[in-house]
């Protein structure tokens, strides 16, 4: 006698590239827009205009700090929760990924929002395609009474999201 799961409605993860897939989580690339903070305030970024080749230079923490969406749009059902971690070779460069990675069942809609810093005394690259990260998906013991689709602040988030308190 095994588990029944509710059908997932929506893809998961959108666009869905099959390259991306490891043993036990995806890779997630950086996307096209970003919020940066420097000493003299908040400005956006919008990360399209950057390439591989002539990417954008994350300089060393103090300081920068960046918040940059995924090129992924996730969907998660309520059965479903994920965890983003930086990549081992990101690590080994020295970005740091300040950990608010935890992504409840139910949320939706949304790109994830990586808060990055430089730990290197180098400036660091950051261009849409990068792969930064890995989620890695877990089913939940149950369904929620109330998952993040209804409880959530960040669902339909197609850009660097900002606190919310």
């Amino acid at each position: 006698m095994g588990i029944t799961l509710p059908p997932i409605i929506r893809p998961l993860v959108e666009p869905f590239d099959q390259s991306l897939v490891n043993p036990a989580s995806l890779d997630i690339r950086i996307g096209h827009h970003a919020a940066l903070l420097t000493a003299n305030g908040w400005s956006e970024i919008n990360l399209g205009t950057f390439t591989e080749d002539r990417p954008f230079s994350l300089m060393p923490y103090p300081a920068d700090r960046i918040l940059v969406s995924s090129l992924e749009t996730f969907n998660l059902p309520n059965f479903l929760t994920g965890v983003f971690k930086l990549k081992s070779s990101r690590g080994r460069e020295f970005y740091e990924n300040v950990l608010a990675g935890f992504c409840d069942p139910g949320w939706h809609g949304s790109k994830l929002t990586m808060e990055l810093v430089n730990l290197n005394v180098d400036p660091l690259p950051l261009y849409p395609g990068l792969k930064i990260g890995q989620m890695a998906f877990t089913l939940t013991l149950g369904i929620p009474e109330a998952d993040y689709s209804k409880t959530g602040r960040y669902n339909n988030d197609t850009g660097a999201a900002r606190s919310r308190g």
